[in-house]
């Protein structure tokens, strides 16, 4: 038998102040504060379908939060200098069972091994300086599943998305459907992953065609392009930490000086 638990419901959150200041010839202290409500919502429990397998069955919940941050800065001799802005940050809903999840929404999808310089940072920019590890989520439908070995497989598609992330060269084509996948396997006492995405990349902003037909100099619009993404990282415990971390990115034009990347 089973007995299903009633929908659970959570406010929380984070507040967040920054303050710095000279202390030369002139006064002038700048204050920042952020504040980040969330909302998380259990909507169908998992549930044990006997006593001697707890653990099992289907569990919905969802998350969503917000991004409310503003600044000023006191200047001596001029009006005070100040900015804000409201946005979503998170808003998700996810399925999930003991080995598999799919989430779909606005989310923070991060993966790799490295920690300071990070060559697979595809999906956010979080700086390794913000002890709070804020950053901008994504447009995307996230599935992943976990083997009883340990392995990982996750497979995802994105939407909607039109901001630089990481070390982008360009900014994805937010009408064009992305799409990519990871396969994480365990290796000696560590782990091994391999990583692909399939993009197109708005490089209007970085090339520049003049349009011959036209009476005065006027620029042509320029195309988003295909851009194939590679990553290969993976993490081992041999006494010390060791872990490496590569990613090769390559956009299909001849526009562009240098189409391939490598950070390693």
């Amino acid at each position: 038998g089973s007995e299903a638990s009633p929908p659970a419901f959570s406010l929380g959150g984070q507040i967040s102040l920054q303050s710095s200041t000279r202390f030369d010839t002139r006064f002038e202290p700048f204050f920042s504060l952020r504040f980040i409500p969330e909302i998380k919502l259990t909507l169908m429990p998992a549930r044990s379908s006997s006593p001697s397998r707890p653990g099992r069955g289907i569990s919905v919940d969802a998350e969503a939060s917000a991004n409310a941050y503003g600044s000023a800065l006191f200047l001596l001799d001029r009006p005070i200098s100040t900015s804000g802005d409201v946005k979503p940050y998170r808003a998700w809903v996810r399925l999930s069972t003991p080995r598999f999840e799919a989430r779909a929404g606005l989310q923070k999808v991060t993966f790799g091994s490295a920690t300071l310089f990070r060559p697979m940072m595809w999906f956010d920019s979080m700086d390794p300086r913000d002890p709070l590890q804020l950053t901008d989520g994504v447009y995307a439908l996230l599935l992943r599943y976990y083997t009883k070995g340990n392995a990982y497989f996750w497979a995802w598609s994105m939407y909607g998305n039109d901001a630089r992330r990481g070390f982008d060269l360009a900014a994805p084509h937010d009408r064009t459907p992305e799409f990519g996948g990871r396969i994480q396997v365990p290796l000696f006492k560590g782990e091994i992953a391999a990583t692909y995405h399939r993009r197109k990349a708005a490089i209007d902003g970085l090339v520049s065609i003049m349009d011959p037909a036209a009476p005065a100099a006027s620029l042509l619009p320029v195309d988003p392009v295909p851009e194939d993404r590679f990553g290969l990282d993976g993490k081992w415990d041999i006494g010390v930490g060791v872990w490496l971390e590569g990613a090769f990115v390559h956009q299909r034009t001849p526009l562009l000086p240098l189409p391939f990347q490598l950070s390693l």
